[in-house]
């Protein structure tokens, strides 16, 4: 016995799993927790011993974050005592990025990256530091999963779905008008 609209229910099945693929790939594709990384890069040159320099630039934290990662790659050569802060551009109290712990808040906001250097001991002429700074974007205790594209696809997949519907029922109509007894 050979189920009447077989055909359509597939073709309404795979119209609904393919759009039901699309959002969940869109939303994976635009997650905002992914972690976001910040250059800590410096050089300084013709500095002397006890003579100190800093550099500093302007970051934007878009959304509440913590601090994923800081990793000092190069300090070349070892002859500075080396910081690196993060400031609130507003005022408030620094992270100090070289102790800062994983997991350490961030505000949502304009920041102000500081790296400096003190020179300790006479060595060459230019003296630097590279690095990165890796936060993860938060909201409350969760990070973000792109739920507003979502929210955003979601007429189409409900369109989608009732389109796929109607294909049935005007499928299991049509069969009925060419064979009305259900053989």
């Amino acid at each position: 016995m050979k189920f009447a609209g077989s055909a359509a229910w597939s073709t309404a099945l795979v119209t609904v799993l393919c759009v039901s693929l699309l959002v969940a790939v869109a939303g994976a594709a635009s997650a905002s927790g992914m972690p976001r990384s910040v250059p800590m890069t410096a050089e300084f040159t013709g500095l002397t011993v006890g003579e100190s320099a800093s550099r500093y630039w302007d970051v934007t934290i878009p959304e509440p974050a913590e601090v994923a990662t800081v990793h000092v790659e190069e300090v070349a050569p070892e002859t500075g005592a080396w910081s690196a802060t993060l400031c609130p551009a507003a005022g408030g109290p620094c992270v100090d990025l070289l102790t800062a712990a994983r997991g350490t808040q961030l505000a949502r906001g304009a920041y102000r990256l500081g790296i400096g250097v003190t020179i300790l001991a006479a060595g060459t002429a230019t003296t630097s530091i590279e690095g990165r700074l890796t936060f993860i974007e938060r909201t409350g205790s969760l990070a973000m999963t792109g739920s507003g594209l979502l929210l955003g696809l979601l007429p189409i997949a409900v369109a989608t779905l009732v389109l796929g519907l109607y294909l049935i029922l005007a499928s299991r109509r049509r069969r009925e008008a060419h064979d009305p007894e259900g053989a």
